[in-house]
């Protein structure tokens, strides 16, 4: 059998108001965490990350979040793990372009206006699309540095963050995807039901045959930073007949809710769609209550492992999350007994069908 395991951590947000003071201790108890789970799933070979990296998608937060995963790859190393990193941007990690500006504004009418959608992806060098590239600019750079210190060959696409790469381990030819969602939310309104995720960008990455790039990989993986659920109805409907297909991947991860679920739905008799939302790394809610501002702390990440069998697969998560012991009044990172029903030792699992390499 032929095995591969990942983290997938999301929404770190570097930068964030208040990160400075709680993330020594949540880091303590994510490596303390990370330490006992290598010995029952590592070593790992891949960390998935989808997205919200920093918090502001500055260049000062994109050098803080490097030497924050220079120390994690230290840990890492110490307990005799050297994965590979792939990740997507959030909306998060780009600098947000004046709401004043008419290109902004024009974007805003996406879903309305199909002259601006043919505009956008018909002209590489319009004002559309390097309003786009500058608010993630910050992200690029990094992001081009960090590829450059893996021996992963990663394809760039249409998009800032969209690209495909190949990983090779273990005896498991693993297709991973990632497109960027976020490049229509340049404001900090609430933008669910609004997002688009269109064909091409997949095309681009896939050599412009999606199933035959696809059909080259056992087992494939597609990352975004939102779920579905925060496209337009437009654009869901594009994604689930020509990005998600039934099928074509075995498991859609993201993030973006903060909290963690997993949803596995068959329909219409078709193979089944698996979608994985990860834990909020280092999440603060805020919100207003009668007695002032409230904070929730969101914390927690997720390990996969994929097993390979000739045409049969097991997909196995153990979700993770610093729950709050209420009699000593600490916080401990466990096993998210609050959100699934898990085996013993603290994962579920299902089989899946495997693809021919």
């Amino acid at each position: 059998m032929a095995t591969l395991r990942i983290l997938h951590l999301t929404d770190f947000h570097q930068g964030q108001g208040g990160q400075q003071i709680l993330w020594p201790q949540v880091r303590a108890e994510f490596e303390k965490d990370l330490k006992e789970l290598h010995a029952r799933t590592g070593p790992w070979d891949l960390v998935l990350f989808t997205g919200d990296l920093t918090q502001r998608g500055t260049e000062a937060e994109f050098q803080a979040l490097e030497q924050t995963l220079t120390k994690l790859w230290e840990r890492f190393a110490e307990l005799g793990s050297n994965p590979e990193l792939l990740f997507v941007p959030g909306n998060h990690d780009l600098q947000r372009p004046k709401s004043t500006s008419a290109v902004v504004k024009a974007l805003t009418l996406w879903q309305k206006d199909e002259e601006i959608q043919q505009a956008f992806w018909s002209e590489p060098k319009g004002e559309y699309r390097k309003t786009v590239a500058r608010a993630f600019e910050p992200f690029t750079e990094w992001a081009q540095a960090r590829f450059a210190k893996g021996t992963l060959a990663v394809k760039q696409g249409l998009l800032p963050g969209d690209f495909s790469a190949t990983v090779n381990r273990n005896g498991v030819s693993l297709g991973v995807v990632g497109l960027n969602s976020s490049f229509l939310q340049l404001s900090g309104r609430n933008f669910d039901g609004e997002l688009h995720v269109d064909v091409r960008q997949l095309n681009a990455v896939c050599d412009g045959d999606p199933p035959q790039w696809l059909g080259r990989h056992q087992v494939s993986l597609l990352l975004t930073h939102h779920p579905e659920s925060w496209l337009s109805p437009a654009s869901r409907k594009e994604f689930r007949e020509f990005i998600d297909r039934p099928g074509s991947f075995m498991a859609h991860l993201h993030g973006h809710m903060h909290e963690s679920t997993a949803v596995f739905s068959r329909e219409g008799g078709a193979q089944p769609r698996r979608k994985l939302c990860g834990a909020s790394l280092f999440g603060l809610e805020e919100w207003m209550s009668p007695q002032g501002k409230q904070v929730q702390r969101l914390h927690g990440y997720s390990v996969i492992r994929i097993d390979v069998d000739g045409t049969k697969g097991k997909l196995t998560v153990w979700p993770r999350s610093l729950e709050l012991n209420v009699n000593a009044g600490h916080r401990r990172m466990v096993p998210d007994t609050s959100r699934y029903d898990l085996e013993t030792d603290g994962s579920f699992s299902e089989a899946f069908e495997v693809g021919a390499p």
